[in-house]
């Protein structure tokens, strides 16, 4: 079974374009192929294939004595192909890839595995800054029965798959371990299949599961992308906070992904938060905010501003979310000029309910609106303008959580 570049977390991961200055960072991929016999194999392409929007494709023939070199190879997540002719396909990976830009030459990864021929592991070379000094040495022969079984079961498989991804997408994941399960017990070793299922596990609280599982997917490819925030995720719901804080730093340390280090960055603040490190949560997302300036973080700030008190900066972020992100959340304003009511703050609860009201928004968040204007207006004793918007609140949304209470307001008011 051949997959598609995997979604990290279940978001579409957007990756960052190569830039001509990585041609300063390439990377290199040497080895030998060699036969089921032992003997080298001649004439055998081997290519890297990106599988993401990072990467150029690249390739080598092996000379008469298996050796094969491919000089340069843009960071990116790769699959390998390897063209042996029509009887014979790859059956064995062995090899690592080397940190060539770091002072001690550290193994990234390493592989010594046999592999389906159509379904090889998936190469990651480097990173934006990074060298990797890449050896792969192939065996190749003919495929086995089982192997040969699996080839004419691929359209099967792609189908199990692309309905577990359809179950994941609409938040059925039992059912997408239904169709996982099957493809990993066939794969035990596929990375990707891995991370899957540990993520379906954590969605269903199986988290026990979904550490052993993830923390396999780590321990094949130590920089897969998005595997250190799910492994923090999960710590976390084993109330393992400590394991978790560092599993968020080190996605962080070692992705450049926008998408991934955009979630673990408000993974890492809520654990902060969570182990009475308010502060230190709102410096992570003041650190974040600088980085990438994102209308989620700006709410998520927002939020921990307003739980410390805060309510000034709390409704400075959400200005700064409009100015600088292209809107803000009417969730987040309401919310704020209730805690507003509830100190009595009437003319700041009025400025945050007033621009939801004028806004175009649902009718449900213009009745809470209506109903906290109501509110203000009562507070100074203006019966008329308040009874308005209480009225209001009742036409937009008759049957809202404050309806019951909007009436009884009205009632006693028109009583007088």
């Amino acid at each position: 079974m051949t997959l598609p570049h995997r979604r990290t977390l279940l978001a579409l991961i957007l990756m960052v374009a190569p830039s001509i200055a990585l041609a300063q960072t390439q990377s290199k991929l040497s080895g030998t192929v060699v036969d089921s016999s032992g003997g080298p194999a001649a004439n055998v392409r081997v290519r890297l294939q990106p599988t993401g929007s990072e990467g150029v494709a690249v390739e080598a023939k092996t000379r008469k004595d298996g050796k094969y070199l491919i000089g340069m190879v843009r960071a990116g997540r790769y699959r390998l192909e390897v063209d042996a002719g029509a009887d014979r396909g790859l059956v064995h990976i062995k090899g690592k890839a080397l940190d060539a830009s770091s002072s001690d030459k550290h193994a990234v990864w390493e592989l010594d595995q046999d592999v389906s021929p159509k379904n090889p592991p998936a190469i990651n070379v480097g990173s934006a800054g990074s060298i990797n000094q890449i050896t792969l040495d192939l065996t190749v022969g003919t495929p086995s029965a089982s192997d040969a079984g699996q080839s004419l079961s691929q359209a099967e498989s792609r189908a199990a798959y692309d309905d577990a991804m359809q179950k994941i997408r609409s938040g059925d994941y039992t059912g997408a371990l239904v169709k996982l399960e099957p493809l990993l017990a066939a794969e035990p070793d596929h990375v990707q299949l891995n991370y899957l299922v540990a993520f379906a596990n954590h969605e269903v609280g199986k988290n026990n599961e979904a550490l052993t599982l993830i923390d396999k997917v780590i321990a094949k490819d130590p920089t897969y992308s998005g595997a250190q925030v799910l492994r923090g995720k999960v710590l976390q719901a084993l109330d393992k906070n400590t394991d978790a804080e560092a599993a968020f730093r080190k996605e962080l340390e070692q992705s450049t992904n926008k998408t991934v280090r955009l979630e673990s960055w408000v993974a890492l603040a809520v654990v902060l938060d969570k182990t009475a490190q308010r502060a230190a949560a709102i410096e992570t997302l003041e650190k974040a905010i600088a980085e990438q300036p994102t209308r989620e973080l700006y709410m998520a700030l927002s939020d921990f501003y307003a739980k410390a008190g805060e309510r000034e900066k709390a409704a400075a972020t959400l200005e700064r979310a409009e100015k600088e992100a292209g809107g803000m959340d009417d969730n987040a304003m309401l919310n704020l000029a209730i805690s507003y009511i509830n100190d009595k703050k009437y003319d700041d609860a009025e400025k945050l309910a007033q621009r939801v009201a004028d806004k175009d928004s649902t009718n449900e968040n213009k009745s809470l609106a209506h109903s906290i204007l109501a509110r203000c207006e009562l507070s100074r004793g203006r019966t008329q303008q308040g009874a308005e918007h209480l009225e209001k609140a009742l036409a937009l949304d008759p049957k809202s959580s404050l309806a019951a209470e909007n009436k009884e307001i009205l009632a006693a008011l028109k009583k007088k």
